[in-house]
């Protein structure tokens, strides 16, 4: 029964994310450290060895970009308490702990990819202690507290470690198996299932026209010229996902109205700027913006057999942000490319 209850919470976190995928605030990860049994060598009279290895899964969902619900299951490991005898006289106990956590993330950016986090909640333990000599063993499952801190860095906006630190105080109960504050404390890696891409509005760019152009008039034979006809310049800007260059069929769509103009005026020049988010590094940044600007020309060469002769293809990275990196509304704002035709004078024949 113990090992059943030991590998569901581990199998249930392996199939759930899987799952959850589609919801794009859903990270998950894996841990491994050492551990301290504080106080465990006080269930015997004699010296132990109190430390060892632990480890587990974790999974979380992000409500804001400062506050995740996450759970986990962790193994604790064991201290041996032989040769001696426990504090009921039996020899050779071992006490070996593991746990769910459920508990609270709260995240306090100290760069664009450093968060500083504190944790806080329930750890539901197991915990088992054997007598080898006599083939005895007890358990009890209890509920108490646990709380940790660490730091957390994102090589890339989806991938990111931790250096952490968790206590788990009075894990165990000392009518039945005893007690013990278990420390621990090591590194994590995480998935970030990414953010989703919010839906831009897009307005047109008006500029005023210029003064016009007074041709006086000859005092033998008054000569009217045509007036130049100013094109006003267009824009749009093509949202992308988390992380991605590739462009959607809504995007497409929003291309509409620039291709037309491009094909109606010879003259006219196609810019296609690609921009990201503040998350991860800057080379890291640039290279993806330049991506993501290659990718909208390539389908508007490929569609519209637009030449790219006739357009400015560049990346900015994350240096021109229109909106702030510190909500994810306002980085998926920035997740985009720009492509506009800028105003232009046409004579007429």
């Amino acid at each position: 029964m113990t090992t059943i209850k030991a590998v569901l919470p581990l199998t249930l976190l392996l199939t759930f994310p899987a799952a959850a995928s589609n919801d794009f605030n859903w990270y998950s990860g894996l841990r491994v450290g050492g551990t301290h049994f504080s106080n465990a060598c006080e269930l015997g009279n004699e010296s132990c060895d109190k430390d060892d290895i632990g480890g587990g899964l974790y999974l979380g969902y992000n409500f804001t970009d400062y506050f995740a619900l996450e759970t986990g299951y962790t193994y604790l490991g064991e201290a041996e308490l032989s040769p001696h005898s426990d504090k009921y006289g039996n020899p050779s106990v071992d006490y070996k702990a593991q746990t769910i956590d459920l508990v609270g993330k709260f995240s306090t950016d100290l760069t664009s990819s450093l968060d500083l986090f504190a944790k806080a909640g329930a750890a539901f333990s197991h915990v088992e202690t054997s007598n080898s000599n006599w083939n005895e063993s007890e358990s009890d499952w209890d509920l108490g507290p646990t709380f940790g801190a660490g730091l957390e860095y994102y090589f890339t906006p989806n991938f990111s470690s931790r250096l952490e630190y968790q206590m788990y105080p009075n894990v165990g109960n000392d009518d039945k198996v005893g007690e013990s504050d278990v420390h621990f404390y090591g590194i994590s890696f995480a998935y970030n299932f990414g953010a989703k891409a919010q839906p831009l509005v897009v307005e047109p760019i008006i500029i005023p026209e210029p003064e016009p152009v007074i041709i006086p008039k000859p005092i033998v034979k008054p000569i009217v010229k045509p007036t130049p006809i100013t094109i006003d310049s267009l824009s749009v800007d093509l949202p992308f996902a988390f992380d991605s260059s590739r462009l959607s069929a809504e995007s497409k769509r929003r291309l509409d109205p620039v291709i037309q103009r491009v094909n109606q005026y010879s003259q006219s020049k196609l810019f296609v700027v690609g921009h990201t988010d503040s998350r991860g590094t800057e080379a890291y940044n640039q290279q993806l913006s330049q991506e993501r600007a290659q990718a909208v020309a390539a389908a508007i060469s490929s569609n519209y057999s637009i030449g790219r002769n006739r357009m400015v293809i560049e990346g900015r990275g994350e240096s021109q942000p229109v909106a702030t990196n510190k909500t994810e509304a306002g980085r998926a704002e920035n997740r985009r490319v720009e492509v506009y035709t800028p105003s232009f004078v046409v004579q007429p024949k």
